[in-house]
Parts: structure tokens; sequence; C-alpha cells
């Protein structure tokens, strides 16, 4: 066995947890689960920050003044979401619609896409870094080492596109280099 193989095995070997990540349009959510468990169930999060029972929440984010940081992500930035006519300095500032620059929308003309106040890379890494609550699930499991991401995606990305969903999930820091076997995708069914 050569060695390049030997590590890809050790890896594999090395995998405790697997999460799959539906990124959405509108709504996004994930299951895990343990594989190094006896009950290798998967498990769909129902949790989410501010409430619970829902297998997804809102593809929304909501900035500061300035769009720099982001203060609530899911269903409490929808929450609080504000028409355009009445945004002004002291109204929260709701993103949402960003996953539509990729795939077959982001070739659209710009004049069709939605207009957003961010870079959509920008709100795509700051959407996958809300996803920090994925670590909260096994606090003895190394995150960069044992888990697996599993994201899925529309079945028309590119490998451009793909390579935008890396680079976004390297700055919003879900894997600690960018060609990692630790991320991985899938497509969307049809």
């Amino acid at each position: 066995m050569s060695r390049k193989n030997e590590r890809r095995d050790k890896n594999v070997h090395d995998i405790r947890v697997v999460v799959g990540i539906d990124f959405g349009t509108s709504y996004s959510g994930f299951a895990y689960c343990r594989t190094a468990s006896a009950n290798q169930e998967v498990c769909t999060n129902t949790e989410w920050s501010g409430y619970r029972g829902r297998f997804k929440t809102n593809t929304v984010l909501q900035y500061d003044d300035d769009f720099e940081k982001v203060t609530e992500w899911g269903k409490l930035a929808f929450a609080k979401k504000v028409e355009r006519k009445n945004m002004d300095k002291d109204e929260p500032k709701s993103v949402g619609l960003f996953k539509l620059y990729l795939g077959s929308f982001g070739k659209l003309d710009d004049d069709l896409k939605p207009k957003i106040p961010v870079d959509y890379k920008k709100a795509i890494a700051d959407y996958l870094r809300e996803w920090e609550r994925i670590l909260e699930h096994w606090p003895d499991v190394n995150f960069y080492e044992n888990v697996l991401l599993i994201i899925s995606v529309p079945a028309d990305y590119s490998k451009k596109e793909l390579a935008i969903m890396r680079e976004c999930s390297l700055e919003a820091e879900l894997i600690r280099k960018e060609n990692i076997e630790y991320l991985q995708f899938t497509t969307e069914r049809k």
C-alpha cells in the first residue's frame, strides 16, 4: 500500500462524526451521525438559536450598521427584517438570497440578481461561520480531524462554484485547509 493510500485510510478511520449540511437558498439545516458509537443513528438538528422543533432555519443574516459583523442569523435575523424603504442607521440589516449568486442564477445579468449590500462570498462565509453550533454536539471530538462535512449543492454547480463554496468554508473556519478531504460535496436531487 502506498503512503498516500495509507494516509487516506488513516483519515477515513479517524472520522467519528459525519455531518450533512443542506445549505439552501431560503432554508438550511443539518443532520449528523456518530460513526464511532455503537448506535449509528442519523440525527437531524432541531435546535436553533432562539427556537427549537424545526428541521431547518432561514438562510438569512442580520448585520450591524456597517455590514461587517453578523448580529443574528437564521429565523431570528428574518424575524427582525425591515422593509428597504424604512431602513435607516438604527434598523437591523437583513441579508438573504446570497446563494442565488451561484449556479444557474449566478449566470444571470447582475441587474436580474437580488441586490444585497455585501459581497455574496462574504455572506456565504458569514452564514457558514454561524454553523459553529455544530461543534457544540461533540465536545469530545476534534472537529478538524474527526468530522467529515458534506454540503449539498445544486447539480448544476461547476468546479468554479464548488471552489467558491470551499473557499467560503475555509473563510468560515469549517476547515483548516482549502483542499482537505474533510469537506465534500454532494448534489441535490432535482
